[in-house]
């Protein structure tokens, strides 16, 4: 399983430059208050007396674990802009498996003596944290740190708060005792639970040290693995087994970067716009001539979308099929199919997937649709044509399905749909507008510019032989559009001319590209022109002028 440990750099970093504000206060509060401004936040101002001009430190982890706000651009943009104010590389993407605090202030506010003598009390233990977690063989750090730790916890607005705290300041120190993860450990673990004289009276601090140290050796003891703290804590929060050693890695976030990286090459803004696009209408179709890259585009925009969510395994997250003339509703949803004792009702993937949504709300869920033009999407998708629409995926829209008698079904929020459609195909109708209704349109164009070139110059370091690719395909493509029959949905895609591996001559260059017009795209454009002989001469005199 894929357990996201990327906040522990983030918050690593953040946990060394708050140290530079304990005596700048005033102004680390009005930067916050300027972010969550700036983006519609209730501000720390509006949740605290108006004359305190403090601020602790816990206070500032807290912006970025809002993420269970809507919608998420939203989120990442502040999240993007008070790192960005405090000097912090940004955080990239939410962070999903960390208990979270919607709080706008770490612990609840007070009237004006309580208020300040709590942040003082925060600034406190933060510093003593720091020299403990530095110098543990130390005593006096020691001491210090369970002094201020006592302090802090006999106020009840901070009591168990306090280890959320630590936990995000040193993850593999410090385990929260937030509700979900305290009662899956009781459950799990043989450390039981624990009232509230235990977290709070006399001596808790040394209480809760040995606690720490003891789920260490019980998880070291059954193989759990490093990072025991968080796995258990990303364990509560999708309330999933905890895994051996070996069985869970560092969840990859792919982000737009990334995308671009592999060898995308639109714009990351332009990215941004589809991404945006798809979670709006929550149904895509990536549009485009054959060698646009659209099933390459879906499988990677589908990976962008599942890295913002907390799913136990990518099988369960992503599924893809392909539609084809003879692709039914009972292949696709839902239908009958013989055994040995007569038939059985089994469900489609289609609807295996919206049951998983379900299942697991806080989680996205992919399903790619190749082709679906290719098939007959309204009979296909039956009586689930309309729960696809944006305002029905809630509950109250459940529908009865054409052949169980079970529970209504309906689509959930967290299911995204994409599809590919190739608009070359000349044997495929017109889509059905009911169909295309309820999905967004990406239309992807052959894209020979800056970023295909510099793709092609780390396979071959030649920008002219390149130009020279290029010059032939924009000129094949200018000849494709202009013909009255065909048009720019008929255009050659620039991944046929876009290399994967690298070249070691110039001669193995002009091979591969020879192999390519002769192999894929000549017989393409010869079944464009199957009755026209002067366009396929031309076609190929454009493409098969290499001097060598």
């Amino acid at each position: 399983m894929n357990i996201d440990f990327s906040w522990h750099q983030f918050f690593g970093e953040l946990r060394e430059k708050l140290v530079d504000w304990r005596d700048n206060q005033e102004e680390l509060l009005e930067i916050l208050c300027e972010c969550q401004q700036n983006h519609g936040y209730i501000t720390c101002r509006q949740s605290r007396p108006p004359e305190v001009r403090s601020i602790d430190p816990f206070t500032v982890f807290c912006q970025f674990l809002r993420f269970g706000e809507k919608p998420r651009k939203k989120t990442l943009d502040f999240a993007a802009e008070l790192a960005s104010q405090l000097n912090l590389n940004p955080p990239g993407d939410i962070f999903c498996d960390v208990p979270r605090s919607r709080r706008v202030v770490f612990w609840e506010a007070e009237s004006v003596p309580y208020f300040s003598k709590n942040v003082r009390l925060l600034w406190d233990v933060y510093d003593a944290t720091l020299n403990f977690v530095d110098q543990k063989t130390t005593t006096n750090t020691r001491k210090k740190f369970l002094v201020t730790y006592d302090k802090c916890v006999v106020r009840k607005e901070i009591r168990r708060q306090l280890s959320k705290g630590l936990f995000w300041m040193f993850p593999d120190e410090f385990v929260p005792l937030d509700n979900k993860t305290r009662n899956y450990i009781a459950l799990n673990t043989s450390q039981k639970f624990f009232n509230a004289d235990w977290t709070t009276s006399e001596g808790a601090g040394e209480r809760y040290l040995g606690y720490c140290e003891a789920l260490k050796d019980e998880f070291e003891r059954c193989d759990i693995g490093e990072h025991a703290f968080s796995v258990i804590a990303a364990c509560a929060l999708r309330q999933i087994s905890l895994p051996k050693r070996g069985q869970y890695k560092e969840k990859k976030v792919y982000n737009l970067t990334s995308l671009v990286d592999d060898g995308c090459f639109l714009s990351e803004s332009d990215l941004e716009d589809v991404i945006e696009t798809w979670r709006q209408k929550r149904n895509l179709i990536l549009q485009g001539p054959p060698g646009t890259g659209k099933t390459w585009l879906a499988k990677r925009l589908a990976n962008h979308l599942l890295s913002l969510s907390s799913i136990t395994q990518e099988s369960d997250q992503l599924q893809a099929v392909q539609f084809h003339a003879n692709t039914s509703y009972e292949d696709f949803v839902q239908g009958f199919r013989p055994s040995s004792e007569g038939l059985f009702l089994e469900d489609g993937p289609f609807l295996k997937m919206i049951k998983r949504a379900i299942s697991c709300p806080d989680s996205n869920f992919v399903f790619v649709i190749e082709e679906i033009n290719r098939g007959t999407p309204a009979q296909i998708f039956g009586e689930l044509l309309t729960l696809l629409e944006k305002d029905k995926r809630v509950k109250s829209e459940a529908l009865q399905l054409s052949y169980s008698q079970d529970d209504k079904i309906y689509i959930p929020e967290n299911l995204y749909v994409i599809g590919t459609m190739n608009t070359a195909d000349r044997s495929l109708a017109i889509m059905d507008f009911a169909l295309r209704r309820r999905f967004a349109f990406v239309t992807l164009e052959p894209n020979l510019n800056d970023r295909w070139l510099q793709w092609c110059l780390r396979k071959w370091n030649d920008e002219q032989e390149w130009d020279r690719v290029k010059s032939e395909i924009d000129t094949l493509n200018k000849l494709i559009e202009t013909d009255p029959l065909l048009g720019k949905h008929f255009a050659i895609g620039h991944s046929y001319v876009t290399p994967i591996t690298e070249f070691e001559t110039l001669q193995d260059v002009r091979d591969w590209y020879k192999r390519v017009v002769a192999r894929e795209i000549l017989p393409l454009v010869s079944e464009y022109w199957f009755d026209n002989v002067d366009k396929r001469e031309q076609a190929e005199k454009i493409l098969l002028a290499v001097e060598d």
